[in-house]
């Protein structure tokens, strides 16, 4: 497969590696984030329906807040 790739194409494909890890890095490193923040909102609904009113009787039954 390799046989007629020169040098120059060899640093430019490991170039190509390295720039697809780090944006490989950067996603994952987004996505744990995003993932933070979502369970953080749930938290945060979930202690806000807790606490029983009129807006949150009406969300628990399924209507608009």
């Amino acid at each position: 497969f390799f046989d007629n790739v020169n040098s120059t194409d060899i640093a430019r494909l490991e170039l190509k590696v390295r720039e697809l890890e780090r944006l490989v890095g950067e996603l994952t490193m987004e996505n744990r984030m995003l993932k933070k923040v979502r369970d953080l909102a749930n938290k945060e609904k979930k202690e806000d329906l807790s606490i029983i009113t009129s807006r949150t009787l009406k969300q628990l039954r399924g209507g608009a807040g």
